[in-house]
């Protein structure tokens, strides 16, 4: 099963509602994962309305410290987003400084991977200085970093870039990276910005603020959402990103065979 991993380098530019709308538009059985440390509630608040689920990540936190252990838990602790359970999410941390305590990064990652019939979309939100978790980023097939077009933003992922490069690279052989790029051409296009950081944008996000309402903020539907240029370009960044990165760990596990988790 593939792990794609979303965060961004500063501001919010969009790695959140990103997250959600490809795990929305996905077209395999998905978990959407809320492992942003900062604890910001955006999808418990924002999409959800305010509802909690059924555990999520302090569910995880919880079980950690009671019986140290979280094995085959991860989808106990997750609740449908849709009525047929195709994509399930794993809500975030609930309090200020909850991340810090967690130890089960690593067995969480182990989760991740080993679910079964089930792709995995994580939204760490911004990364800080420190960067993701290593026993994700272990984890993870593809890390795209969210960005929009805008100077500001793009001289934030200019800074940051390089150091989660490193990260990468040091950590895991199987993990790539990439760009989702929220508002092409605001005022950068996408082949100006994959030219000049030499990394492919994989998914590109029409810049609609009253489409992305409706995911940020359980905002009212404008009329023509469903079939609208935001949500068409979700489908369409979520249906090649699917395919590229499956169609990579296909030729990976031919040649190699996937040993991420062997003894």
């Amino acid at each position: 099963m593939a792990v794609i991993m979303l965060c961004s380098a500063t501001g919010a530019p969009g790695t959140t509602t990103t997250a959600l709308g490809l795990a929305l538009q996905w077209p395999r059985p998905v978990l959407l994962a809320d492992c942003d440390r900062d604890a910001p509630m955006a999808i418990s608040t924002g999409f959800l309305g305010g509802r909690h689920g059924v555990g999520g990540m302090m569910g995880l936190l919880h079980s950690v410290r009671r019986q140290g252990s979280i094995r085959e838990q991860v989808l106990e602790h997750a609740e449908q987003l849709d009525a047929t359970g195709r994509v399930r999410i794993l809500t975030g941390f609930t309090q200020p400084g909850a991340a810090g305590i967690f130890t089960g990064w690593a067995a969480l990652a182990e989760e991740f991977h080993h679910l079964p019939d089930r792709d995995v979309i994580i939204d760490m939100g911004r990364c800080g200085p420190e960067g993701p978790p290593l026993d994700l980023v272990r984890s993870t097939d593809r890390l795209l970093m969210t960005t929009r077009s805008s100077l500001r933003s793009l001289a934030g992922l200019g800074v940051h870039l390089p150091q989660m490069k490193d990260r990468v690279e040091s950590t895991s052989a199987s993990c790539s990276i990439g760009l989702a790029l929220v508002g092409s051409g605001r005022p950068y296009s996408a082949a100006e910005i994959s030219s000049q950081f030499s990394i492919p944008v994989d998914v590109q996000v029409e810049w609609a603020p009253l489409d992305a309402a409706v995911l940020s903020d359980a905002g009212p539907r404008p009329r023509r959402f469903d079939r609208g240029g935001f949500v068409s370009s979700l489908a369409r960044s979520a249906q090649r990103l699917h395919d590229a990165v499956h169609d990579r760990l296909d030729e990976r596990d031919d040649v190699v065979g996937d040993g991420r988790w062997s003894a």
